[in-house]
């Protein structure tokens, strides 16, 4: 192998990790609440629309600690990682204990100067077994960047069709808004 030592990384010491175990804790204490009730009275009206027996989280980039969080909250029963990195060695060669939906750049697009598969690429699923898990799905955009999983395209008035503000994508905004929106919405359904 031509790969040394020091190219390498371990997650569990990577300078990211404690921030990405606190966003993990964070999304338990939101479920805290929400279980409690405990809304800002702004909010108390979205109490009677959630049922905490039937809890999905999702989140894009960092915001994988939700996806991540699954291994740790059992009151987690789906999660969507939109093209996140995880900063966990918890669900790395681990089967995820909810259904899963991963979505990933396009590999052919990649990140200039940046060029490796996803960073969830090992997580989820056992090394042996990738693959084969019906719950476990992984889905490429073609044509979308990493910020192509935001909205800030859309607000990019120089960008006409083509939306990544970083490396170059070519799908259009509102159809990423789309393949998004469809695609998270009959994940959770």
């Amino acid at each position: 192998s031509d790969v040394c030592s020091s190219d390498l990384r371990n997650i569990d010491t990577h300078a990211l990790s404690p921030f990405f175990l606190q966003w993990q804790r964070d999304f338990s204490h939101t479920i805290d609440v929400l279980e409690a009730g405990g809304l800002p009275d702004k909010a108390t009206s979205l109490v009677s629309l959630i049922d905490v027996d039937r809890l999905g989280v999702f989140g894009m980039s960092f915001g994988a600690s939700g996806s991540a969080t699954a291994y740790r909250d059992e009151r987690i029963k789906a999660a969507v990682n939109l093209d996140g990195g995880i900063f966990d060695n918890n669900p790395t060669n681990k089967e995820s204990p909810v259904p899963v939906l991963i979505m990933h750049y396009d590999f052919e697009i990649g990140l200039p100067g940046y060029e490796v598969y996803p960073h969830s690429e090992f997580s989820y699923e056992t090394l042996g077994t990738a693959g084969e898990n019906p719950d476990v799905i992984r889905l490429m955009t073609v044509g979308a960047t990493h910020t192509d999983y935001t909205d800030s395209p859309l607000f990019d008035d120089s960008r006409q069709g083509p939306t990544s503000l970083v490396g170059g994508g070519t799908i259009d905004a509102r159809r990423m808004q789309h393949v998004m929106n469809d695609f998270v919405l009959a994940f959770f359904e």
